[in-house]
């Protein structure tokens, strides 16, 4: 299917777990997928997912390791409003040769404060989710991995001003 004939189908199959989310005060949140698995989902932008969401009525989680470096991210950012529902984190190591390959924040490339203090700036008050899997993480161990990465989130949080 073409991108508007997809977003079609996607609203009439999520129509009835859209409602039923509502009756019981949940939002559904959707986030994009990497171009390179076209296979699993059509929507690979976070401003592609936020057109998505607006059409379909439906909340976005931004993934900051898909998005940072996306052209008019504090746009599309903006733009989501409301509908932003969860930011999840997570840094990347170039070169990066499996998915998924996530870092603990402040390992990589990434411009996590930046990324932080956009969705701040936009008026964000949810939760973060420190985003650990892949062979990094686990060659680390997850109770370290998590260690680390909450002390920086932590630290670019409060630099942020939350």
């Amino acid at each position: 299917l073409g991108w508007d004939a997809a977003a079609e189908a996607m609203g009439e199959a999520l129509g009835p777990v859209i409602e039923r989310g509502r009756q019981h005060g949940i939002t559904l949140a959707i986030e994009q997928t990497l171009p390179v698995r076209p296979e699993i989902g059509f929507v690979h932008s976070f401003a592609d997912t936020v057109e998505l969401a607006e059409r379909l009525d439906l909340g976005v989680a931004l993934e900051a390791n898909y998005c940072c470096y996306e052209r008019h991210i504090d746009q599309s950012v903006r733009a989501a409003g409301s509908r932003l529902s969860m930011v999840q984190l997570s840094d990347l190591v170039p070169p990066s040769t499996s998915l998924p390959d996530r870092a603990v924040p402040g390992d990589g490339v990434l411009p996590l404060g930046r990324m932080i203090a956009t969705v701040l700036a936009a008026g964000y008050q949810g939760f973060f989710e420190l985003e650990q899997l892949g062979p990094r993480i686990e060659s680390e161990g997850y109770a370290e991995a998590c260690r680390r990465g909450v002390a920086v989130i932590d630290r670019l949080l409060v630099d942020a001003g939350a």
